[in-house]
């Protein structure tokens, strides 16, 4: 195994237990924009893999260095998002207020720019043009319309309360 499969699967397990231990645990159904949302960050960890070790697993270290930092940061960006929501973070687009607290005082969706970031920071870290066209061409469409939605949502319920300072993936 290499170094770059190593870390890789390495952050997927820590990054699954620690957001299983984070986020709330109420029954929920899951929709088809989030399982197509799961589906995509598998195959781009799954295909990403393949074509890594098909290649022969070789990564120069600045992108194993950069990628790495990537995933953290995109993992930690998800994990302060969900501990900000506490029990609001489900993936339904139910939003009940604006969240200005944790992430939420710098930009919107801070969870799908994580979860967007941990996806670029694979596709880098195993130097695969393959995981990075899918998060191009399906994972940042999926989130693109997810905040869309929640923006949407939050407008229809609140008004125009949220700071239009900040940056939103939203394609309003």
């Amino acid at each position: 195994m290499t170094l770059a499969a190593a870390l890789l699967l390495t952050s997927i397990v820590g990054w699954a237990i620690v957001e299983a231990l984070t986020a709330s645990h109420e029954p929920q159904e899951r929709l088809p924009r989030e399982l197509a949302t799961g589906l995509a960050l598998f195959a781009i960890h799954a295909v990403g893999l393949a074509e890594h070790l098909v290649r022969g697993g070789g990564t120069e270290l600045p992108a194993l260095a950069v990628g790495s930092s990537l995933i953290v940061a995109g993992i930690a960006l998800r994990i302060a998002a969900i501990r900000a929501l506490g029990p609001r973070f489900v993936s339904s687009c139910t939003v009940d207020r604006v969240i200005t607290s944790g992430p939420y005082r710098w930009m919107h969706h801070p969870s799908e720019v994580g979860l967007l970031a941990t996806a670029a920071g694979a596709a880098l870290l195993l130097d695969s043009a393959i995981a990075a066209t899918i998060a191009a061409v399906v994972l940042v469409p999926l989130s693109a319309l997810r905040c869309h939605a929640e923006d949407l949502r939050l407008t229809a319920d609140q008004g125009s309360t949220r700071s239009t300072r900040l940056p939103s993936m939203s394609t309003k």
